[in-house]
């Protein structure tokens, strides 16, 4: 069986006088890390890659969320605040750690809320490598991504082969990649729509093994590239989800169809996948019409 792994690193050092406490307990438990000599910044990478599911003393974590004074919006203190009262309503074993599925977000969110409060940070970058245990065609490669206070962006070398690619992409299905430049609320909050839709069938498939050979086929390169990968994919499908809604703008008005709850779905249960990604289901009028009959099935 051939093992997929994701070296990261994190550039520059960050100081530690911009991270809250929950901050830096949430990105030791996602990353590996070391403290420079000086004890005045910490140094973020992974060997594997960054953790989907991290493991926090219930106490430490309580403690954090309590004494993280942000009066900016936070990631990290919105999500694991709702993960934390999550745990303690569902009751249980009160087990001293408490695991957490750091899949619905994301910590380069966290290290945007960073830059954004730091007066010494423009931006933060982290290059990951993409490798294989197996000498496999697809077990290759790389990306960097751009996080500064405005926008986070990335490129992959998936991206670079698409570009040498471009004039083939409106003929083959592939679906392209967002130019970073054309980032907008919009976007962001149809990529967040879309990686709500792969968690909801993603949960579905888990209690009921799909059907359809298009989530199957998400699901199993989800096993292989994992969280990180698939929520970069999520933005590149939001591109696609914009242009495919204004094509079938009037059916869905006509159809009292919502968006982000019948549309988006309908959308991504439709997509074929392979280990580089997603792609449109055949040409654009099947695929289009795919997406409809999907919508109409659960009228």
């Amino acid at each position: 069986m051939a093992d997929y792994h994701s070296p990261t690193v994190v550039t520059p050092l960050i100081p530690l006088a911009a991270i809250t406490a929950l901050e830096l307990l949430v990105l030791e438990a996602v990353f590996d890390s070391e403290i420079d000599t000086d004890g005045r910044c910490i140094y973020l990478f992974s060997e594997t890659g960054p953790n989907d599911t991290i493991s926090l003393d219930r106490g430490e974590l309580a403690s954090a969320i309590e004494t993280s004074d942000d009066p900016s919006p936070s990631t990290a203190k919105t999500y694991l605040t709702g993960k934390l009262d999550q745990a303690n309503l569902e009751g249980g074993p009160q087990d001293q750690y408490l695991d957490i599925d750091m899949s619905g977000t994301s910590w380069a969110f966290i290290l945007q809320d960073i830059v954004r409060r730091s007066t010494a940070l423009d931006e933060i970058v982290v290059t990951t490598s993409f490798t294989c245990s197996k000498m496999r065609p697809d077990g290759f490669g790389g990306a960097v991504t751009l996080i500064t206070a405005e926008t986070i962006s990335g490129k992959s070398t998936t991206d670079m082969l698409d570009e040498l690619q471009s004039d083939a992409e409106d003929n083959d299905g592939t679906i392209a990649k967002p130019d970073a430049a054309a980032s907008s609320p919009q976007l962001l909050e149809t990529a967040l729509c879309v990686w709500e839709a792969m968690l909801d069938l993603r949960a579905a498939h888990d209690d009921n093994p799909a059907r359809k050979p298009g989530i199957r086929a998400m699901m199993t390169v989800w096993e292989e590239l994992g969280s990180v990968s698939m929520r970069r994919y999520a933005i590149q499908i939001a591109d696609f989800a914009l242009d495919v809604h204004t094509d079938l703008s009037d059916e869905i008005d006509a159809g009292f169809w919502s968006y982000d709850f019948e549309f988006i779905p309908a959308l991504v249960e439709n997509l074929d996948w392979t280990i580089h990604g997603p792609e449109r289901h055949g040409q654009p009028e099947i695929f289009l019409t795919s997406v409809l009959d999907t919508l109409r099935s659960r009228q």
